[in-house]
């Protein structure tokens, strides 16, 4: 579960994050956010088993310059202005672990398809990301390198269209938003082996044929955030995605014989935002 959340959370995160990057802010300031909500999911990239688990959702923010989120990762816009930014940035893909345990699991019977397969350790992905705005679109791009870890290539296209309307709850203070929009993913052929592949000793073990993944084409899919004020400050998520895998993972032994393609997410997040 703990590489599929983070996924999803990724793909997903302006719903959490989103309200400020769909409409850059006119004076820079550090906030943060803080909050946690639950999230049903995929025990893993491909798993036909669904959990429910306890999430955190925290960010620190120094306008559109500066980001810091388990979602977002590390990040720096060299470049800001009201229709471009782009910069470095390093997030952590969370491991997966064999034997299916994951500490944020509330919910949803524990997933034994990975046994005999070993770990996937948490990995350091560095690289950079490419934002563009016009009216109520968005669209970004994302490269980054594992480290220490996978050590594949991956990257990340997105696009979105936010309405804006007014929340009940706040009077029309705090407008409230839907965003949706497709998503792909892709990978270069160490991350596809580190999650997908199957190598003779793994082959013993899980009776699963062995199997050497190409890089190329993940999955691609869609993704919705809605997102409604409460509060001044306090913000309702429900955060909702579907994904299928495609070309070498859809491929796998591990997905055909013990997964599915089809893989879908909802997650619903309460946070509270405040300035420093």
């Amino acid at each position: 579960m703990k590489t599929f959340w983070a996924g999803a959370l990724l793909a997903l995160v302006t719903g959490i994050c989103g309200p400020a990057a769909a409409q850059p802010s006119q004076e820079a300031q550090w906030t943060m956010r803080v909050g946690a909500g639950a999230l049903i999911a995929p025990a893993f990239v491909g798993s036909k088993t669904y959990q429910v688990s306890a999430v955190p959702a925290l960010r620190l923010a120094y306008g559109d310059r500066f980001f810091a989120s388990v979602e977002e990762g590390l990040g720096y816009a060299l470049v800001s202005t009201s229709a471009w930014s782009a910069g470095p940035v390093v997030r952590v893909a969370f491991g997966r672990d064999e034997d299916g345990s994951s500490p944020f699991r509330i919910g949803g019977r524990r997933e034994t398809a990975l046994i005999g397969l070993g770990d996937v350790p948490t990995t350091a992905e560095a690289g950079g990301f490419v934002r563009y705005r016009w009216e109520s679109w968005s669209a970004s791009a994302e490269l980054r390198h594992g480290i220490g870890g996978h050590d594949g290539l991956v990257g990340n296209l997105s696009a979105s269209h936010v309405w804006r309307f007014s929340s009940p709850f706040t009077g029309g203070r705090g407008p409230g938003i839907i965003s949706l929009g497709p998503r792909v993913s892709f990978a270069s052929q160490a991350y596809n082996s580190a999650y997908f592949g199957i190598d003779p000793s793994q082959s013993l073990r899980s009776g699963l044929r062995s199997y050497s993944p190409e890089g190329g084409l993940v999955s691609f899919g869609a993704g919705g955030v809605v997102v409604v004020p409460v509060a001044p400050r306090t913000s309702v998520t429900l955060l909702f995605g579907y994904d299928r895998l495609a070309a070498a993972a859809a491929r796998s032994p591990l997905i055909r014989e013990r997964g599915s393609r089809n893989q879908a997410v909802v997650g619903l997040f309460a946070t509270y935002e405040f300035e420093l």
